[in-house]
């Protein structure tokens, strides 16, 4: 499969050799026959504690906040929206893979228990207790009143545990970002972010600072002493009190408390009434399960994080619509273990390639690596950070979004969008001979004869290739081109709230270093994404002067207007207003140099946000007749 990697592309383990599935010859899907080569039980650790799973006994695609709750008996994991909004699911999944541990919160709702296998995973029973002794985040919580019904209180804990097992010392701007997958509709967030931010790392003179003014009502932006007696964060107010009673709650470290296991080096078969799941190990052994698992090559589901199982509804006919009559796939074949298909790697060029089953915060960490001398990749992590929530982008994978944008092109994918305007290619393994691209080449698979053409193309060409659930394309790997010498790359996200929600509109302009220019636009609801060829013509057909003054701006705001009637856009729609005022700011911004001061702002893609604050005042109770009316009290039963 050496054909299939680009230059500077790194293989996990590749003399790794597990002989392959030998073909089937019955239309329902059958269990592997090599069984001493393939894994037939699900294995994990809940809270360090072993489980196994026999496949008999479970539908491969219970999800884990249902295995959680209903069959490990542990109920603080709460299922709330149920499609990876709400993060009252969040738990941590740990696990080391080509010797690199990750610990990664998720949402325990869209989690199938398969794709647990070889895993640890901690809910927030096994983060503290009162048994146990309490987690500082939970004492904070606590002592900051930061739960009133306390439903969303276990995903706040578990989110925040996650992101101090990665990073000790956050800042207070990384521990506010870490939050956008989580919801709370009590308290209004002041005293949640109040607890979470005493653990931003402050320098001495920061924490001198709030020791001397501890009765000051003023947040300190950098963060918290987190002394719990004295520092203006917590509630001090304890008379007593019945709940005062109840025995002093043990504290204990900060610290993971259990050793990360190794994901398994054999792949996974398990074999059920519901369906047949593998969990190959190389790309070999993918090819050959798509191939040889059953006779119905279109009775196949290729997952990696199965975050899309969330948002499928909205565009299967579910919510809208008619509703699309499909039964369950009876093989499914999960890409998280294909060591193929997780290499990275920075090319000498500037260029990044990064493997079809990486995730896509894994992607905006290795666009972070460039992003300091390539302001189009720095563009492209801005934008991606606001794709879907935290936890969802450590499992969900940009081939996964691509893929859900070629099978739903009413989707408004962000990675489609702004991965097609950066000129991003797909190397590409399929069934399906792509001629029409002068890298195909094919091997022969060694067991069926059958040709596995492989390829690299375009993020369009992938979208526009019909969808044939028969013949599906595997994304093997992507590449990113240097966009550091080009004159400028935008792109513009349209929400109806900044974090956790689809674009109404997204939107973006490539201009290259000569001053030719595409643009892009995908507006909610209609296909896309979609280039506004007439209103790149006029551009690219003007003199390099004249390109991107105002008379220009002028006319390509009528061209505009054209490509967006011709696509129905309605011109009494606000989307038509609003693609015009972004294709504004692309002018606005290829000019900065002579541009009017009065017009700068105008370049902003969105308006920063800076850290939230808030003050919570323990007002005079008066009358100590009256007391305890009137006078504030840490609420201890939510212990």
């Amino acid at each position: 499969m050496s054909q299939l990697l680009n230059n500077g592309w790194t293989v996990v383990n590749p003399n790794a050799h597990i002989p392959a599935p030998p073909p089937t010859t019955t239309l329902q899907a059958t269990v592997i026959k090599e069984q001493h080569s393939w894994r037939t039980t699900i294995s994990f650790k809940i809270n360090n504690v072993d489980y196994s799973i026999a496949p008999e006994t479970i539908n491969p695609r219970t999800t884990l906040a249902v295995y959680l709750r209903n069959h490990a008996g542990l109920t603080g994991t709460k299922i709330g929206c149920n499609e990876g909004g709400c993060g009252a699911c969040t738990v941590i999944l740990s696990y080391e893979f080509d010797g690199v541990t990750k610990h990664m919160p998720v949402n325990a709702c869209l989690r199938p228990i398969a794709s647990c296998d070889g895993m640890s995973i901690t809910t927030v029973e096994g983060i503290g207790s009162k048994k146990s002794g309490l987690h500082p985040i939970q004492s904070r919580m606590v002592e900051c009143n930061a739960s009133q019904c306390g439903f969303c209180t276990p995903g706040w804990v578990s989110n925040m545990y996650g992101l101090l097992l990665n990073n000790s010392k956050p800042n207070i701007n990384e521990i506010q970002d870490h939050f956008d997958g989580n919801i709370c509709r009590c308290t209004g967030y002041r005293s949640i972010l109040t607890a979470m931010s005493s653990f931003a790392a402050i320098d001495d003179d920061d924490e001198k600072q709030n020791d001397n003014n501890n009765n000051d009502t003023n947040n300190n932006k950098s963060g918290c002493c987190g002394n719990e007696t004295k520092c203006k964060h917590y509630a001090h107010n304890k008379s007593i009190d019945i709940e005062d009673l109840c025995s002093k709650i043990p504290h204990k470290e900060s610290t993971f408390p259990h050793q990360v296991p190794s994901l398994p080096t054999t792949p996974l078969c398990l074999q059920t009434n519901e369906c047949t799941w593998y969990t190959p190990n190389t790309l070999e052994q993918l090819i050959d399960c798509i191939q040889t698992s059953t006779t119905d090559p279109a009775d196949i589901e290729i997952i990696l994080g199965n975050t899309a199982s969330g948002i499928l509804k909205y565009y299967d006919g579910s919510i809208f619509g008619t509703k699309e009559q499909v039964t369950p796939k009876s093989v499914v074949v999960e890409l998280r273990q294909v060591a193929e298909m997780h290499g990275s790697s920075i090319g000498t060029d500037g260029s990044i390639t990064i493997g079809g089953a990486k995730s896509i915060n894994d992607l905006i960490t290795l666009l972070k690596k460039t992003s300091s001398t390539d302001k189009g990749h720095s563009q492209i992590v801005n934008h991606f950070n606001r794709v879907a929530n935290n936890q969802v982008r450590n499992v969900g994978g940009f081939a996964g979004n691509l893929a859900f944008a070629r099978k739903y092109p009413t989707f408004p994918s962000d990675c489609a969008l702004v991965l097609t305007a950066a000129n991003a290619t797909l190397s590409i393994v399929s069934p399906i001979d792509l001629s029409n691209s002068s890298s195909n080449k094919y091997t022969n698979n060694r067991e069926t004869n059958k040709k596995i053409f492989t390829t690299t193309i375009t993020i369009q060409e992938y979208l526009n290739t019909p969808v044939d659930d028969g013949k599906p394309l595997i994304i093997v790997s992507m590449t990113i081109p240097s966009l550091s010498k080009n004159v400028l790359f935008k792109s513009f996200k349209l929400a109806i709230r900044r974090e956790n929600s689809h674009a109404t509109i997204n939107f973006a302009a490539n201009v290259s270093e000569t001053k030719t220019i595409q643009i892009l636009y995908h507006i909610e609801k209609i296909k896309g994404p979609l280039h506004a060829t007439t209103t790149e013509e006029y551009i690219n057909n003007l003199s390099l002067a004249e390109r991107f003054n105002q008379a220009s701006l002028t006319n390509a705001i009528v061209k505009l207007q054209a490509d967006l009637s011709s696509n129905n856009i309605s011109k009494n729609s606000i989307e038509f207003y609003q693609c015009q005022s972004l294709l504004y700011k692309v002018y606005l911004s290829v000019q900065t140099e002579s541009l009017n001061p009065k017009l700068i702002s105008g370049i902003d893609w969105e308006l920063p946000r800076n850290v939230s604050t808030g003050t919570e005042v323990y007002a005079d109770p008066g009358d100590e007749k009256e007391l305890p009316v009137s006078k504030g009290y840490p609420k201890v039963s939510k212990l």
